[in-house]
């Protein structure tokens, strides 16, 4: 990116230099060809400032997306930890953080919805964090249940 955008700059400078170049003694032809070469360097740029201008910003389609996959996730563990607690097993803990998760995955679509995307992408890393939480330790505890079942 820096490179492109860099070569960019040094062909509008170069264009530059040759229309200072130019003085009153030079042709019609060469005037029109600086000028010429001036235009299509900082259309050059203009292209290349296009071509990367959208790629900091937060896009609300992807956050929507991002909000859809977030709530299948939560349906998923809540499912896992439904079937655990049938079988016996206390997750009551690991649910609290999952509505922790899926409060703060409900306000990133209020958000969403309100144009505060910065806002949104906050509180889906939050939510990002609650449900790794809880994942792992989801993991741990059915693995060290499994390890007790077998002895």
């Amino acid at each position: 990116i820096i490179e492109e955008i860099n070569s960019a700059i040094n062909n509008i400078n170069d264009a530059k230099s040759k229309i200072n170049s130019l003085n009153i003694e030079s042709s019609k032809e060469e005037m029109k060809m600086a000028i010429r070469e001036l235009k299509n360097s900082l259309n050059e740029a203009n292209e290349v400032l296009k071509k990367y201008k959208d790629r900091g910003k937060i896009n609300e389609e992807r956050l929507g997306s991002a909000v859809d996959k977030f709530n299948k996730l939560i349906n998923n563990l809540e499912n896992r930890l439904n079937k655990f607690e049938e079988r016996g097993y206390d997750f009551n803990d690991l649910k609290s953080k999952l509505n922790e998760a899926k409060t703060k995955v409900d306000e990133a679509k209020k958000n969403i919805d309100n144009s505060n995307k910065e806002m949104a992408l906050e509180q889906l890393k939050e939510a990002k964090e609650l449900m790794a939480g809880v994942l792992r330790e989801f993991n741990a505890r059915k693995e060290s249940e499994v390890e007790v079942e077998n002895e």
